[in-house]
């Protein structure tokens, strides 16, 4: 194969070449070794390759009820919620027990009649369960990571627009008890890499016949690893190529990827989460 480039190669040969004491030798102003790479691969053959890409259904639960552990006993009852009290009401509606009974709403209703409304106020709210507690606690009591998180979850579900569309909102951020993490990449078209997975903080959705419909997955981060590189990788593939893959997929808005940093002001802060359930959440 060679024998048909004699002269040119001879050529290249002559050129990087010199004659010292009638001996040929290589100049050193050259760097031979590269120049014999860039030959073979002139003579290498050419290859091409293509590549599939294959999207492939996955479905996962909220709950590994297996790692549920009952009762919970821990030395910090603060960073457990609800509280022991409010979990207790929760689980005593749940099973149709209501721990107002007629003589105590009697009582209630006398201080009320006497002019102690913020008195009988207190002793409802002692006895009556929590309002949101049928929008969300899939477990109980949740624990959170981080006091921001708690704060959020607080503001989210006295919000009259979760109330008024009938959302649910539910933490996902115990790594435990969850088996909704996603697979995330970085790269492009036949070229992707995995970067690990990633277990987002919050779910906020809403049911069409008792399935869930739609689902907003929400994301609250400390200013201190906001900046956080395999963070911000995973964030962009989120709020590209999960969210358009999947709601071509379902052929409508399926998923939407919100992300709030503990650096806003809390009036901003709930004005964009308003926002964003009011731009979500639209009736069809």
């Amino acid at each position: 194969m060679l024998e048909v480039y004699t002269e040119a190669l001879t050529s290249v040969f002559a050129a990087v070449t010199m004659e010292a004491d009638g001996v040929t030798c290589y100049r050193t102003d050259y760097n031979q070794t590269g120049l014999r790479s860039y030959i073979r691969v002139a003579f290498a053959p050419k290859t091409s390759f293509t590549t599939n890409e294959e999207l492939i259904p996955e479905s996962a639960s909220l709950l590994r009820v297996e790692k549920l552990t009952s009762p919970v006993r821990t030395i910090k009852a603060e960073d457990y919620y609800p509280a022991q009290a409010d979990t207790d009401k929760i689980l005593s509606a749940d099973k149709g027990k209501t721990l107002l009974n007629a003589k105590m709403q009697e009582t209630i209703d006398t201080l009320i009649a006497t002019g102690n409304e913020e008195i009988a106020e207190t002793l409802r709210k002692k006895h009556e369960p929590l309002p949101e507690q049928d929008r969300t606690y899939h477990y109980l009591p949740y624990h959170m990571d981080s006091g921001f998180e708690l704060e959020f979850f607080k503001e989210i579900v006295i919000i009259p627009a979760f109330k008024e569309k009938g959302l649910e909102i539910y933490y996902n951020g115990d790594r435990g008890l969850t088996d909704f993490k996603i697979r995330c990449y970085k790269g492009g078209k036949g070229h992707w890499r995995y970067i690990g997975q990633y277990t987002p903080d919050f779910l906020l959705v809403n049911r069409k016949e008792g399935k869930i419909h739609q689902a907003i997955i929400i994301e609250t981060k400390g200013k201190g690893y906001a900046k956080d590189d395999d963070y911000l990788d995973k964030r962009a593939f989120m709020e590209t190529e999960f969210k358009q893959l999947n709601n071509e997929q379902f052929g409508y808005e399926r998923f939407d990827y919100l992300y709030l940093e503990n650096s806003e002001s809390t009036k901003n802060r709930i004005a964009k989460t308003i926002a964003e359930i009011k731009g979500f959440f639209r009736e069809e």
